[in-house]
């Protein structure tokens, strides 16, 4: 009986020290992911982080003309950077406010609904407002 309590005791520890290991593996794994991911990302934007957190909390007061004033003053400050990262940092952050492309500039719209009936409006797929607004601070 002792030893098949010595041997449980010892099947544990391996468990245990395996399930360790594999742990130790996977957030390894992890960090080095996320280094390589965070630098793809730092490497694509070329928004300053107080861009970012001006836009954002901007975006929270769902003020379209606040918003469209803001953003404005990001692309003037900003030559690099455009409306589709703009737009991608709003829905990275899971903003209300959308970017759609018109033939004076842009117009800032609140809530999804209305983004959607703007589209429509415009005859637009989200893919296609995605391809005019990398396009039109890049025109080509």
């Amino acid at each position: 009986m002792l030893a098949a309590s010595c041997l449980g005791a010892f099947v544990v520890d391996q468990t245990t020290a395996l399930r360790s290991t594999m742990i130790l593996r996977l957030v390894e794994l992890r960090r080095k992911r996320e280094k390589s991911a965070t630098c793809a990302i730092v490497a694509a934007m070329p928004l300053t982080p107080d861009q970012r957190r001006d836009l954002l909390l901007t975006e929270r007061t769902r003020d379209a003309e606040v918003i469209a004033a803001v953003v404005n003053r990001v692309l003037a400050e900003n030559p690099d950077a455009d409306l589709l990262e703009i737009e991608m940092t709003f829905r990275a952050a899971g903003g209300t406010a959308f970017l759609v492309v018109t033939a004076d500039g842009f117009d800032v719209i609140i809530g999804m609904k209305n983004w959607v009936a703007a589209l429509d409006e415009f005859g637009r797929t989200p893919e296609m407002n995605r391809q005019l607004l990398a396009a039109a601070a890049n025109p080509e």
